[in-house]
């Protein structure tokens, strides 16, 4: 008899090379954003949200803080006897690296995890897109169309991976950067059971690509369906795009979406002190993690936990991350400051809308 039950498979370092510095001593998910989330936080709290109770999170390099900050996973309701979650460190059959090629040659290394699993379904994400899709609904979508994989994507002209489909969705055509009218977003539920046979087959074949085995060179065999997502979704594939989509959490609009009540976005628990404002600050349109003592001018920028701002610091249009201190009568605009860095007084820094300076993690300036 069919249920609706889905496990989820998270890939917390796929597109780490994207960021640059941002991903040098971490991965994609323990990516610090919205000054007091990490990326990984976006995509457990939706399978959460989506009745998931099990998640294996897929690791390759510089996995040591997100697996501090997952822990017992029970900030998402994943700390169980029976499921919750599992990491799976580097597993490759091919070479002595470790490191999987792709995310189906990682998948062939969990056969013994998929097939012990209860579930029909399982919810399959990367780190690297911030949106706040239901993966209720797109389950909701794959049951009615009877489809093996259901791929969630948005319209756009420019992605690394394009979709084609027909008139009722169901995919006709993929490619690398090609044609076609919508975004695949590296997020699909797949059956259980299809995602099985798919990896065994690849292991035995040597295929590592989930993209050119079952979307390009399978796509119109298999029963492959498009969830369109209307919402916000924006893929974080540079340092510059990282930046554009932290600015745009300043805009109340597109933080409701990706932060819905409904559906609120967990993270690990850290008990700070509130904010404490001297009698010389002035913060506007910003965001501000708790335990930060603010002095200077702070406007459009986002500031996370434990960051220090002096008096008569002036800060703008700036990501300032965990324990980073700006000294009294610093400037800064434009700019990206990774955990703890140090700015001495009186310095200035400035980068550019489209070109952001980033100051790597313990910078002293």
């Amino acid at each position: 008899m069919a249920n609706n039950k889905m496990t989820g498979i998270v890939f917390s370092n796929a597109h780490d090379g994207a960021l640059g510095g941002l991903t040098a001593q971490r991965s994609m998910g323990s990516v610090p954003f919205a000054s007091r989330y990490r990326l990984v936080d976006l995509v457990l709290s939706r399978m959460s949200h989506a009745g998931v109770d099990s998640v294996a999170v897929v690791m390759q390099n510089n996995y040591h803080s997100l697996m501090e900050h997952i822990g017992s996973g029970k900030e998402w309701d994943l700390s169980r006897k029976r499921g919750g979650i599992a990491f799976f460190p580097p597993y490759s059959s091919s070479g002595s690296s470790g490191f999987s090629r792709g995310t189906l040659e990682s998948l062939s290394g969990m056969l013994g995890y998929l097939r012990s699993s209860t579930a029909d379904y399982v919810a399959v994400s990367d780190c690297d897109i911030v949106c706040g899709v239901d993966l209720s609904d797109v389950l909701e979508y794959h049951i009615a169309h009877n489809a093996g994989i259901t791929l969630v994507c948005t319209a756009g002209t420019q992605g690394a991976v394009m979709l084609s489909a027909d008139e009722n969705g169901r995919l006709q055509k993929a490619s690398h950067g090609g044609e076609g009218e919508w975004i695949f977003n590296n997020m699909y539920i797949i059956n259980r059971e299809l995602l099985i046979q798919l990896a065994a087959e690849a292991a035995s074949l040597n295929q590592y690509s989930f993209v050119d085995t079952c979307l390009i060179r399978k796509g119109r065999e298999l029963p492959i369906y498009c969830y369109r997502y209307e919402g916000f979704c924006r893929a974080a594939s540079s340092m510059q795009a990282y930046y554009e989509i932290s600015m745009r959490l300043l805009d109340p609009a597109i933080r409701g979406e990706l932060f819905p009540k409904d559906r609120p976005v967990y993270t690990r628990v850290q008990d700070e002190v509130p904010v404490k404002y001297g009698l010389s600050a002035a913060v506007a349109n910003s965001l501000l993690a708790d335990g930060c003592i603010i002095e200077g001018q702070v406007e459009n920028c986002i500031v996370f936990r434990g960051v220090r701002i002096g008096h008569g610091a002036v800060v703008k249009n700036s990501i300032i991350m965990q324990g980073s201190y700006i000294g009294n009568g610093a400037n800064l605009d434009y700019c990206i400051c990774d955990k703890g860095v140090l700015i001495a007084d009186n310095r200035r820094l400035a980068g550019y809308a489209s070109y952001p300076l980033y100051l790597p993690r313990d910078t002293r300036v």
